[in-house]
């Protein structure tokens, strides 16, 4: 399908627009406007204020056999964005780092371009415009308490991609995107005088071993065949460079690929956490929250999407990603296909990876972003 000038033309005002007005979580109201006015404007029948500042609009056709819905996320990161680009983010410390912007543009795009071929639909379509998908537990599920998936028999997502060259798709059959928990310790030992340690319970040499420790769990508890991370990214403690603390607070990210990993690696992390505090008699607080669920393709929507698309630009099978998304909850729900986008030029500079202040897209993928969206709109 030749995408009409006009439509690409928009597509990346709208994704440059709503770039340098990133906002926040379920506060996206500048974007729902946007959208929702978008969306009026072709005739379609929008509701508004679905979940958390969520939306939706339907296309019904007549003798339709079945309604498919195409999803987009719209809400950015808190990050300051670094680079110089000419449509630069607006607002300080908020920044679409993770291409929600384009997912969003590409999706009107996509309304606009089915819209006028709509006499060729044999299936209803829904576009669904998500809030607060960056956060867990996300958007999707006050969007599904609200009836977003009623009476829609399959759902698509796509994620810009920057490990695949632009104009490359890449898909996956089973799980997707890995589940994405969070680990919040606290250690307490017993504070003290720096120049005399050994009248202190350091909860800071205590966390360092069990941070060490914790690497063996995943190279040794977990199977070479299995997929785990566990990355801790904040560590608390501290208030003077001569004072041994009393606490230490640790966080960490874990994503699995499977619920039986998951389980064991929990299990796991206590058990050491309450041996080493027990060795240096300290105590301890373990909370471990679930995060997104995990992301599954079903392998009918798959299969059927691989002889759908041109085979010389479809990743199949692509890895799955140990990231997370709360597109989870929808294949969770009904048959799911979430799909890889390439976005990498590195002709021109653009390798970032998604929540780096540097990230940015080749924009040449919006044109195939939706031409991807008319494909699986127009499926028979």
């Amino acid at each position: 399908m030749l995408i009409p000038t006009n439509i690409l033309t928009e597509t990346v005002q709208t994704r440059r627009h709503i770039h340098q007005y990133p906002e926040l979580g379920s506060e996206v109201y500048q974007t729902v406007a946007l959208v929702r006015q978008e969306l009026l404007a072709l005739g379609l029948e929008v509701h508004s204020n679905i979940g958390k500042n969520g939306l939706y609009a339907d296309l019904n056709v007549p003798n339709a056999g079945k309604r498919i819905a195409l999803r987009a996320d719209m809400d950015a990161l808190p990050i300051q964005e670094l680079g110089d680009k000419s449509y630069q983010s607006t607002i300080k410390g908020i920044a679409h780092m993770c291409g929600h912007d384009a997912h969003t543009a590409m999706l009107l795009g996509a309304a606009k371009l089915i819209v006028q071929y709509k006499d060729r639909l044999q299936h209803n379509i829904r576009f669904i415009f998500q809030a607060d998908e960056e956060n867990i537990p996300g958007g999707a599920i006050p969007m599904i308490e609200d009836g977003v998936l009623e009476g829609v028999d399959a759902i698509y997502g796509q994620h810009v991609w920057p490990t695949l060259e632009t104009g490359k798709i890449g898909l996956c059959t089973g799980p997707t995107m890995g589940q994405p928990d969070i680990l919040e310790i606290t250690i307490t030992g017993k504070g003290g005088h720096a120049a005399y340690p050994h009248d202190t319970i350091d909860p800071i040499i205590i966390a360092a071993q069990y941070i060490n420790a914790v690497q063996a769990i995943v190279a040794r508890n977990v199977s070479a065949l299995d997929a785990a991370v566990v990355s801790f990214t904040i560590i608390e403690a501290g208030t003077a460079h001569n004072i041994i603390p009393e606490t230490i607070k640790l966080s960490a990210s874990i994503r699995t690929l499977s619920l039986s990993v998951k389980t064991n690696l929990k299990k796991r992390l206590y058990q050491l956490l309450e041996q080493t505090c027990l060795a240096h008699d300290a105590h301890f607080e373990f909370n471990y929250s679930d995060g997104h669920a995990l992301t599954y393709n079903h392998p009918d929507l798959t299969q059927k999407l691989v002889h759908l698309l041109d085979p010389k630009n479809l990743i199949y099978p692509h890895p799955p990603s140990m990231a997370g998304e709360d597109f989870g909850y929808y294949s969770q729900k009904i048959p799911a296909c979430f799909i890889f986008l390439g976005c990498r030029n590195e002709a021109k500079g653009i390798t970032a990876m998604l929540h780096s202040p540097y990230f940015d897209l080749d924009e040449d993928c919006l044109e195939i972003g939706i031409q991807l969206w008319y494909t699986i709109a127009m499926q028979s």
